[in-house]
């Protein structure tokens, strides 16, 4: 049962202490909502947790429609701003930032973010290393493709880096994995796409996967001697091929040493269900979680769990409410459980918050819904704390324009 009446009361109760430490009574120090962001509207994208013990949160502020820029915020861990930095240049949006623990830029951080070409809907990529104050160190812009759009980034072992994302400029080459589609009547629109980045920063390989209207490598992780692919597209598998209709979106898992293309996938969907990847980790106990939405009336949240090889072993829509929601982030919880991130769905398709953690049987330890009335509030991140309390990241509507969210909760979901 959703604990709603709860959550709006402590809302209620913490809109009236969310400034500064200073501000907020003593029973809700540790507890909070703060907001981030000046003049224009700020949306929030990423958050970590630095070695020292401050919080990045990594988001973009948008003055009009064609004037965005990435904005950075550091704090304590009770949300105190120790430092705030606009970076990039306009019409550049962040998407993730990871931590760089290996090669010459170990110790700093690393920033996805797509930059805006003069052509309509055609992007380049962008690599910022910054280090624990939020300075920017420097960056490097990849153009490769007519269009290349970075979703995650992934620092590995050796230094380098896996950019995982989507491209509009499709490779014909059929040993790409590229199949025919106007055999079927469709068309090639969207590649997955993965470039692999040496630790210099320039690019060791391009790979396109597709044979899909639309599909995109959301997440490259590293294991110990192989890594770990995950996607989605609606291209063919091998139970569909030669069926137009059943041309719909599935997961994609591949576990690949050089060339992802070059592997068989592993799929995790129902047929004629058109499920989309969002985010992906591993648990402390080895078993990963793949979290996605289901493109149904109304939309479902999808989940697919995996080995620590990243053999599917079940999958299935999450035990929620009846409404509407929109898969966002996953995390590693405990053991092996998850922290689940969604937005609920409601009237006028405005959303709420709705955070949960999840075992691996796809049960909940707690469901907790975050949100105004008559407001869209919209969740980007979840993460588990030392201690065990509850971090989420997010955007939402305060004085008529659109403002960064850090909440902290109880590791039981409560304030």
């Amino acid at each position: 049962m959703l604990n709603r009446t709860t959550s709006w009361i402590f809302f209620a109760l913490l809109l009236w202490h969310c400034d500064t430490a200073d501000n907020v009574d003593p029973v809700y120090k540790n507890y909070f909502i703060r907001y981030y962001g000046g003049n224009g509207n700020h949306f929030a994208q990423d958050v970590l947790l630095t070695t020292e013990g401050r919080l990045i949160i990594l988001g973009n502020v948008s003055f009009s429609v064609s004037a965005s820029r990435m904005y950075l915020v550091v704090t304590d861990t009770e949300g105190n701003v120790i430092s705030e930095k606009t970076l990039g240049v306009n019409q550049e949006s962040a998407r993730d930032i990871e931590p760089i623990t290996n090669g010459p830029d170990a110790g700093n951080y690393v920033i996805l973010s797509n930059v805006r070409k003069n052509a309509d809907d055609s992007l380049a990529i962008r690599l910022t290393v910054i280090n624990n104050h939020g300075d920017s160190l420097k960056s490097y812009y990849y153009n490769i493709l007519k269009s290349q759009e970075g979703f995650s980034v992934t620092p590995l072992i050796t230094g380098g880096y896996f950019i995982g994302g989507r491209t509009t400029d499709t490779d014909p080459d059929p040993s790409s994995g590229n199949v025919d589609l106007s055999l079927v009547g469709l068309v090639d629109k969207e590649d997955e796409l993965v470039l692999s980045i040496n630790p210099n920063y320039s690019v060791e390989y391009i790979r396109r996967i597709g044979g899909s209207t639309e599909g995109a490598c959301v997440k490259i992780l590293q294991g110990p001697s192989s890594y770990f692919y995950a996607g989605y597209s609606d291209r063919l598998d091998g139970t569909e091929a030669g069926i137009a209709s059943n041309y719909e979106h599935n997961f994609n898992f591949r576990v690949f040493t050089t060339n992802p293309a070059s592997v068989p996938n592993a799929v995790s969907g129902v047929n004629n269900q058109p499920e989309i990847l969002k985010s992906i980790t591993q648990s402390p106990g080895g078993v990963f979680l793949a979290m996605g939405t289901r493109r149904t009336t109304p939309t479902r949240p999808y989940a697919a769990l995996l080995t620590n090889t990243f053999s599917v072993i079940d999958a299935g829509v999450l035990p929620v409410s009846s409404d509407g929601y929109e898969a966002v982030h996953v995390a590693p919880s405990g053991g092996s459980r998850f922290l689940v991130a969604l937005n609920r769905i409601g009237a006028g398709n405005r959303s709420d918050i709705w955070v949960g953690r999840l075992n691996t049987e796809f049960a909940f330890d707690f469901q907790t819904v975050i949100g105004g009335a008559n407001t869209d509030d919209q969740v980007s991140r979840v993460m588990e704390l030392p201690g065990g309390d509850v971090l989420v990241l997010g955007t939402m509507d305060i004085t008529n324009q659109k403002k960064i969210a850090l909440i902290r909760l109880r590791s039981n979901g409560n304030f």
